[in-house]
């Protein structure tokens, strides 16, 4: 079990097929973890928020 995301080109290009389709797996949450002295950091901020919208885009969109 893999999260699609890390896999989906795997999944496009045929190397690999998903199997039980009927079954789903729980969300997994994703967090950010850096040492507290960067929590105010413009370019720490900045990756949080890109890698963010990234992610809720592709949800948004249907793809893994």
């Amino acid at each position: 079990m893999r999260a699609e995301w890390d896999i989906e080109r795997y999944l496009r290009n045929g190397r690999l097929v998903q199997v039980l389709p009927q079954y789903f797996t729980p969300d997994a949450d994703i967090h950010a973890v850096y040492p507290q002295r960067h929590q105010l950091a413009a370019r720490v901020r900045a990756f949080v928020d890109f890698v963010a919208a990234s992610l809720n885009q592709r949800a948004s969109a249907g793809n893994p």
